[in-house]
């Protein structure tokens, strides 16, 4: 798996793991009847390949990506752009749901 350094840190974080628990039994709880499954278990990510701002990844077939650094939500969030479809793959960068299903954007940094 791949992440920005500050994520892949963040990863290794007993408090961290431990809150995207909490965050996982809270949705579980509340959407398990949409998701047919009663237990999504997490219990860490292992990152293999640091994601830094700049690089560029060859997928074959002439398709690649080139990974942008894109902080707002997180200082470690990351966008993929595929320069064969001029299209970008972005993280969290538009914002979050809430329960209503309404998009709320995160703000910008300054």
């Amino acid at each position: 798996m791949g992440a920005h350094p500050l994520a892949a840190e963040t990863f290794r974080k007993p408090n961290a793991i431990e809150l995207i628990r909490s965050l996982s039994r809270d949705y579980e709880d509340g959407h398990s009847a949409q998701t047919g499954r009663e237990d999504i278990s997490f219990d860490a990510l292992q990152v293999d390949i640091l994601l830094e701002d700049g690089m560029d990844f060859d997928l074959g077939g002439g398709l690649g990506f080139k990974v942008v650094a894109t902080p707002g939500h997180t200082r470690d969030s990351i966008s993929f752009y595929i320069p064969k479809l001029k299209a970008l793959i972005t993280g969290e960068a538009i914002g979050v749901y809430d329960r209503n299903m309404t998009i709320h954007p995160f703000p910008a940094e300054s």
